[in-house]
């Protein structure tokens, strides 16, 4: 895992650590997401077309990115049929718009 230190010690935030799940992973990229005025997704009046901070970012690619996430929940993507409750696109869910 890659991240940036700086923001994490902006928002007085531990680095991550191998205690984390996917529920660590979710609270604090929330936490680190900020559009141009400084509001998280949780916050009201979260504007998500300026956001200028992202919590967590991945590539969409099949290698490095969403099939790991598959695999890391007990999947074989090859023979996938329905999404597992914590997929990387059920994950999106908790994203927020308003």
């Amino acid at each position: 895992m890659c991240y940036n230190k700086d923001i994490f010690d902006k928002a007085s935030e531990p680095y991550p650590d191998n205690t984390w799940d996917w529920t660590k992973l979710v609270e604090v990229a929330q936490k680190l997401t900020k559009d141009k005025n400084g509001k998280g997704p949780t916050d009201a009046g979260f504007d998500v077309t300026n956001v200028v901070q992202w919590g967590a970012e991945m590539s969409l690619d099949e290698e490095s990115g969403w099939s790991c996430l598959v695999y890391q929940n007990g999947t074989d993507y090859w023979k996938i049929t329905t999404l597992p409750p914590t997929s990387p696109t059920r994950l999106s869910s908790k994203r927020s718009s308003s």
